[in-house]
């Protein structure tokens, strides 16, 4: 980037992509198979209240025992290609391998800024650490794992 350039900013990616960046790269860091779909509300639910300024347009209502975003909702859908979600009930979401590979070509090229990876990287984290607060001992295979990868 050359010094005449905007610096960008993690509110210069798009909430589409934030959205499948952090999904797809906390897939892949900690080798998921799939997630529970509320894990998923839960888990931005509790990022846009941390960082209401990276997702300002996540408004979120209690639906029963799930926080419902409609921006969330349509970022899911439009992701429907990326994402399968069809196993009975769409209760759990997942990625394929070849979609992870794509998540990491898009990190780099969205994010070729190391501030900004760094950003990424962190909401990962914290996203992740949400969805492990959820499990509770009977519910302990609702985040499926697979093998490491090398």
């Amino acid at each position: 980037m050359d010094s005449m350039s905007p610096k960008k900013t993690l509110q210069s990616i798009s909430p589409t992509d934030l959205v499948y960046l952090i999904l797809g790269l906390t897939f892949d860091k900690h080798s998921l198979q799939s997630i529970p779909r509320d894990y998923v509300y839960k888990g931005f639910e509790a990022l846009s209240n941390r960082h209401p300024q990276d997702f300002p347009d996540f408004y979120f209502v209690q639906r029963g025992t799930i926080p419902h975003s409609n921006e969330l909702e349509d970022i899911l859908f439009r992701l429907g290609g990326v994402m399968e979600c069809s196993n009975p009930g769409y209760q759990h979401m997942r990625f394929s391998n070849k979609s992870l590979e794509v998540v990491q070509k898009r990190f780099q090229r969205i994010c070729s800024d190391t501030q900004i990876q760094n950003e990424i990287i962190k909401l990962v984290e914290e996203f992740f650490a949400v969805t492990q607060e959820l499990e509770e001992p009977e519910h302990a295979s609702s985040l499926r794992t697979l093998p490491k990868r090398d």
